[in-house]
């Protein structure tokens, strides 16, 4: 019984190492072709520009991902004016 609370001590304490050091690891950078999506939209990777990422977001219609085109912002409209 005593050696396994010891085996079980060594096996938990090399499991927290591991975690430890895959905790360190640099995180990956994304690549011209990678894909960070959930479920219905998805952003493409096309590159890097410096230290950000560049890239096309889709979306999923039914079974087929269709690239979304920028819409232009709303046109500023003066206020009325309070004569």
């Amino acid at each position: 019984m005593r050696a396994r609370a010891i085996l079980g001590g060594i096996v938990l304490g090399l499991v927290g190492f591991g975690a430890g050091l895959l905790a360190q690891a640099p995180p990956l950078e994304p690549r011209p072709g990678d894909f960070i999506d959930s479920r219905d939209i998805a952003f493409r990777v096309e590159g890097m520009h410096g230290d950000r990422v560049v890239g096309t977001f889709i979306v999923r219609v039914g079974d087929r991902w269709f690239d979304t085109e920028p819409v232009p912002p709303p046109p500023v409209l003066p206020a009325p004016s309070r004569h």
